[in-house]
């Protein structure tokens, strides 16, 4: 401190002013300086926080470099900021103080003390450089990151290269380079730690502006963002598995907001609907065309529903075809903070459980009709053997008594016993045709020769008061009992012509069909695709009805009178066509329609295919000579040609080989086109199996030479 009875008091103009004598002493002060810096200190330049710049003005001033200097100072006694002006006359420096308001300085402060403390508490790593790299100031969290990685305590003045990875110098020179120029980098790198252990940082470097706009500091700092990237990348695989999980479900799943707009439309809906979420989004779903007019309705009525949501709700989604599906939806409501409400619905669709339920009762069906048919022909069967016997009686004693001259009357008599004798005949043989269990001899029969050859007798069964049509477009070969497809001609010209009373006219018509697609039937099950032979009977008369339309090839079951029908020639119809392959369609079109579909034969596929397969060569693979000898007999009667090979160089990569199951590790055998390995039931076990390929097979004694026929065929296909 010092006197200030010792100095000489300056009049206070200018305002703070003050005189040093070139040996930097107190001349004299002004009293409003006095009152500005309390107490005045013994030295001058310890009224200032930065004396080094204070002092090294003055000795420009004392040696004469300079007249007068002005700089930027800050007051120790208040911190606050101050112009210092200096001019050197006749060997006296005189100056004065313009400092900035106190308010001004308050405010300065207290946003140093907010930068300070966030300097000094944040979490990322900060380091204050000159523009030499040099280390100005450095806060706490980069105090202890150098410590942890490099073993030693950071200092102020180092170069700041000590603390960077040698193989990071380049790179920090070039960053450190572009915010000299003004400009903010930012970037991530990976820093290691001495046990080799890294960690992913966000490097920020900014540029410190000094009060002529100038770059004179760096600010570089740094944050452990490895937990971050971590909790982003973890993030990021649970979006993808929910992702994967809703577009690799077959469920049908979908959210919308408490308003009906879709925000979420899974792949599941958008495969069925064939409608993405980029156009299902436009409007409310209850307005949407993948729902048929009552669902809009129910949908709608749901949203605006004060009761609430339900748990469960039935309603159909229309696929590309508009064909409606329908699914069975559960609806649950997801509620999250600072979320919109989610109406996300899960459904089921129950078009297959449908198709399955339908393919039940048809299934059903048939079996009852099987059932039926079959309890039909064995109590048929059994009395028509019976009455038959007695019947050949009762016609052996008539045919004697025509033999007799008997009365007018009485041969009147014996010819309608006879007559009633040969009814009752046909009536036992349809019986007997029903009750038949052995496989029936079937032959390639041609369905217009069989029309052709028969139609006189066809027209005398149809009667003089029906005309009798028949119109064939080619010859149709069919697989079917040449006797049983004539007895089904008789049985539907029999039936057309009781339809129409016997007056009208019969439409006989041969042709073929290809279906495109499996088509089902109440009665005869799946129908393949392929091509049929159709045999179209068409009437004139009043047709079938709906309601007889499912008993009509019932046994028993007839619409005429007791004295004209049986119920049995459409029972007949029924069991030969379905013994056949075939199927029946009846309809009504005007008069009654009979379509007897029946598979067409095509010998000359089938002859190809049998040559091919013939001609097929097959190998044996180091097989055991006694298990060759009986194979290859059997083969070669097949029509395969048969062949031996011991070694891989001999096999031919057309040909099928049969080896022992102990080479199914062999590479070699694997360019065949088909290998088919003999093993023992011990050989089940083995890892092999696991291993083969889908050109490669595996046949267990003991087998049949039919099963190795078989599986040859098989491969070939």
């Amino acid at each position: 401190m010092i006197s200030l009875s010792s100095l000489r008091m300056l009049r206070d103009y200018p305002r703070y002013g003050f005189e040093l004598l070139l040996d930097k002493t107190w001349s004299g002060v002004s009293p409003s300086l006095c009152e500005l810096i309390r107490p005045l200190p013994a030295l001058y330049v310890d009224c200032f926080r930065n004396p080094q710049q204070v002092d090294h003005v003055l000795d420009r001033l004392a040696s004469g470099d300079t007249l007068s200097e002005a700089l930027e100072v800050q007051l120790s006694s208040s911190f606050r900021r101050a112009q210092l002006t200096l001019v050197r006359e006749e060997g006296v420096i005189s100056g004065y103080l313009s400092p900035e308001p106190v308010f001004v300085a308050q405010e300065r402060l207290l946003l140093q003390n907010q930068v300070s403390a966030l300097y000094r508490s944040s979490r990322q790593m900060i380091t204050i450089m000159d523009s030499e790299h040099r280390i100005l100031d450095f806060n706490a969290m980069a105090a202890h990151a150098a410590t942890l990685r490099y073993g030693r305590e950071m200092c102020q003045g180092e170069c700041f290269t000590h603390y960077v990875q040698p193989d990071r110098i380049a790179d920090f020179k070039e960053s450190f380079t572009a915010v000299l120029s003004g400009k903010t980098v930012v970037k991530e790198r990976e820093i290691s730690a001495p046990d080799g252990k890294s960690s992913l940082y966000e490097i920020t470097y900014t540029p410190i502006y000094d009060a002529d706009g100038q770059v004179s500091r760096v600010c570089f700092s740094g944050i452990d963002i490895e937990e971050k990237r971590k909790t982003q990348r973890l993030l990021e695989q649970e979006q993808g598995f929910v992702s994967a999980i809703l577009n690799t479900t077959n469920a049908l799943i979908f959210a919308t907001d408490t308003s009906g707009r879709v925000l979420r439309w899974n792949q599941a809906c958008e495969n069925l609907t064939g409608q993405t979420l980029l156009e299902i989004q436009n409007a409310p779903l209850f307005q949407s065309s993948v729902l048929i007019a009552e669902d809009q309705k129910k949908l709608r009525d749901i949203y605006r529903s004060e009761a609430g949501l339900p748990a469960y709700v039935l309603f159909s989604l229309c696929d590309k075809n508009q064909e409606a599906h329908p699914i069975s939806w559960s609806i649950q409501v997801s509620v999250g903070e600072d979320m919109p409400t989610l109406v996300v619905f899960t459904g089921l669709d129950l078009t297959q459980q449908k198709q399955i339920e339908d393919a039940l009762k048809e299934s059903e069906s048939l079996l009852r009709q099987a059932q039926k048919m079959e309890a039909v022909g064995i109590s048929a069967g059994s009395i028509a053997h019976d009455f038959n016997n007695l019947l050949t009686a009762i016609q052996g004693y008539s045919e004697l008594m025509a033999l007799h001259d008997l009365p007018a009357e009485s041969r009147g008599l014996n010819h309608e016993l006879l007559s009633t004798c040969h009814k009752a005949k046909n009536l036992t043989r349809q019986l007997l045709m029903l009750s038949r269990r052995e496989a029936d001899v079937h032959s390639v029969v041609s369905l217009s020769e069989v029309v052709e050859s028969n139609y006189a007798l066809f027209q005398q069964l149809a009667g003089s008061g029906v005309v009798l049509n028949y119109g064939a477009i080619a010859d149709i070969p069919v697989l079917i009992n040449r006797t049983q497809l004539e007895q089904v001609c008789l049985n539907l010209i029999t039936n057309a012509r009781d339809a129409m009373n016997g007056e009208g006219e019969i439409r006989l018509s041969v042709f073929s069909v290809t279906l495109d697609k499996e088509r089902h039937h109440r009665l005869f099950g799946s129908v393949a695709p392929g091509v049929y032979g159709v045999l179209k009977v068409e009437d004139t008369g009043p047709g079938v009805n709906v309601e007889v339309l499912p008993h009509i090839f019932d046994p028993f079951f007839t619409t005429k009178s007791k004295e004209r029908g049986t119920g049995l020639g459409l029972a007949l119809v029924y069991r030969i066509v379905h013994k056949s392959g075939g199927w029946v369609s009846v309809k009504k079109a005007g008069g009654a329609v009979f379509e007897v579909y029946l598979p067409l034969h095509a010998p000359s596929s089938a002859k190809a295919i049998s040559r091919q397969r013939s001609l097929h060569p097959v190998t044996f693979f180091n097989l055991p000579d006694a298990a060759a000898d009986r194979l290859r007999t059997y083969l070669r009667q097949e029509g395969f040609a048969v062949s031996k090979a011991n070694d891989l160089t001999s096999l031919d990569a057309s040909s099928l080989a049969i080896a022992p199951f102990a080479q199914a590790q062999n590479r070699g055998l694997k360019s065949c086109r088909g290998v088919l390995y003999l093993a023992e039931e011990k050989d089940i076990e083995s890892e092999a199996f696991a291993t083969l390929a889908p050109h490669e097979d595996v046949l267990i004694r003991p087998f049949s030479e039919e099963q190795l026929k078989y599986r040859l065929l098989a491969m070939l296909r």
